[in-house]
C-alpha cells in the first residue's frame, strides 16, 4: 500500500475509535439520567445509542481488516468494509422501527423532571451535532462507507435525542400530536440515510463503476498525456475506501519504446489527483496510424526472407487496415542494391517514406543495432523465417 493509502486508513481507524469512544460516553450518561428520571424514552434513546456503540466497532474492525492481503486475497479485504456497511444500514433502518416503536408502542413516560432533562438533552445533543458535522466533512474527503455509516448512525442518534427533547416539550406545553409528527419526520431522514448506506455498500459489492466525477478526473488525466492517442477503456470501481482502476490506452507509435516512463508518471499524477487509488494498472498498445504500412524483405527469389538490408532485394508492401488485417499489396524492387554503399541507410529511408509501421524480415533471434533502431523509429519489427510460397 501506498504512504498515502496508509495515511487514509490511519485516519479512518482514529475517526472510528473516536466515534466509539465518544457514543459510548453519551450512552451512558443518558443511560444514568434515564434511570435517575425515571423517562422511558431518554432510557430507550441510550439503548439505542449502545447499539451504535457495537455498530462503530464493527466498523472500526473491518476498517483493520480491509487493507491486510494474502495469497489467497491478493487485493486485500477491502469488500468486508461494503459488508459491514451493509448490514449497518439494516441496523440504521431498525433504529428508525426502534423508535417508532418506543413512541407508537409502549407511549412515553415523562421524566419526573422534565426541565433539567430538557437541559440534558440539549447539552446531548450539541455534542452529537458538532460530531456529526465533523465526521460527515470527513466522510466525503476519506469516501469510507464504514464512516458513511457512523455518520448516519449518528444522524440517528441526533434524530433519536430530538424526539426525546420534542417530546418533553410537548408534554409541557400540553401540544397534541407534535412529538407524533416529530417521529414520523425524523424517521423518515433516517430511513432515507439507512437506504443510501444498503444501496451503496451493495452496488459497491457488485462492482458497480465509482461517482462519474472520480471517472471524468481519472480520464482528463489520461486524454491529457501527450503521447496517449486514444483512449480505449476506462474501468473504475470500489472496494470499501479503496478505489481500483484499469485503463488501455494507445500510445503514439513514435515514442512507444520510451512509453513506460510516460505511463509510470501518468500513474503518479493519478494517485496525487485521487489519493484513494489502491491499483493503477494501465495496459498501452501502439497507436495505428492511418496509411500505416506493412514491409516484408525479401531475397532475389522472393519467398525467402532477408536477415538485414544489405541483402534486400524485393519489397513486399500492403496496407494495414484497424483490425490488422491487409490487402492490395504490391511489390518493389531494391532500387538501391547496387548502389556502392548507404544502400542499408537509403532502403530504411525509403521504407519510412513509405508510412511502414511494421517490418517483416528474418533478423537473428538476439536483438540487433538493426531492431533496437527501427523499434526507436516507431517500426515494430516482426521476425518470419518461413518461405512464402
Amino acid at each position: 500500500m501506498s504512504e498515502a493509502g496508509e495515511a487514509f486508513e490511519r485516519s479512518k481507524q482514529r475517526w472510528l475509535v473516536g466515534s466509539t469512544l465518544l457514543n459510548a460516553a453519551l450512552a451512558a450518561a443518558k443511560l444514568g439520567w434515564g434511570v435517575f428520571s425515571g423517562s422511558t424514552v431518554v432510557i430507550a434513546d441510550a439503548v439505542h445509542s449502545l447499539s451504535d456503540v457495537f455498530g462503530a466497532l464493527l466498523m472500526y474492525g473491518a476498517v483493520r481488516v480491509a487493507p491486510h492481503r494474502s495469497q489467497r486475497f491478493p487485493f486485500g479485504l477491502y469488500k468486508i468494509e461494503d459488508l459491514a456497511a451493509v448490514i449497518g444500514g439494516f441496523v440504521v433502518l431498525f433504529a428508525a422501527f426502534e423508535i417508532l416503536q418506543s413512541v407508537f408502542g409502549e407511549g412515553v413516560s415523562p421524566p419526573s423532571n422534565p426541565i433539567a432533562t430538557l437541559g440534558f438533552m440539549v447539552a446531548i445533543l450539541v455534542a452529537q451535532a458538532l460530531f456529526y458535522v465533523v465526521e460527515r466533512k470527513a466522510a466525503s474527503q476519506l469516501h469510507s462507507p464504514g464512516i458513511n455509516c457512523d455518520v448516519a448512525n449518528w444522524a440517528a442518534d441526533i434524530g433519536a435525542t430530538s424526539v426525546v427533547l420534542i417530546g418533553t416539550s410537548a408534554n409541557l406545553l400540553g401540544i397534541p400530536f407534535a412529538q407524533e409528527i416529530a417521529v414520523v419526520l425524523i424517521v423518515g431522514m433516517i430511513g432515507y440515510g439507512g437506504f443510501q448506506i444498503l444501496k451503496d455498500g451493495i452496488l459497491a459489492l457488485l462492482d458497480a463503476t465509482t461517482s462519474p466525477e472520480e471517472v471524468e478526473r481519472a480520464r482528463k488525466l489520461i486524454e491529457g498525456m501527450p503521447a496517449v492517442t486514444d483512449l480505449r477503456s476506462l474501468r473504475m470501481r470500489n472496494a470499501g475506501s479503496a478505489l481500483f482502476l484499469d485503463a488501455i490506452i494507445e500510445i503514439d507509435a513514435s515514442v512507444f519504446n520510451i512509453a513506460h516512463e510516460d505511463v509510470d508518471a501518468l500513474e503518479a499524477r493519478l494517485r496525487e489527483a485521487i489519493p484513494r487509488l489502491e491499483s493503477v494498472v494501465i495496459h498501452y498498445e501502439p497507436s495505428l496510424p492511418e496509411g500505416r504500412m506493412r514491409a516484408e524483405l525479401f531475397l532475389e527469389d522472393r519467398r525467402t526472407h532477408a536477415t538485414n538490408l544489405k541483402e534486400v532485394a524485393w519489397v513486399r508492401i500492403e496496407p494495414l487496415v484497424a483490425d490488422g488485417t491487409s490487402g492490395g499489396a504490391r511489390w518493389e524492387r531494391n532500387r538501391f542494391q547496387e548502389s556502392t554503399r548507404g544502400h542499408g541507410v537509403r532502403l530504411l529511408v525509403w521504407l519510412i517514406g513509405q508510412q511502414v509501421g511494421e517490418l517483416v524480415f528474418s533478423p537473428s533471434e538476439d536483438p540487433t543495432p538493426l531492431q533496437e533502431l527501427l523499434t526507436g523509429l516507431g517500426i515494430e519489427v516482426r521476425q518470419s523465417p518461413t518461405p512464402r510460397g
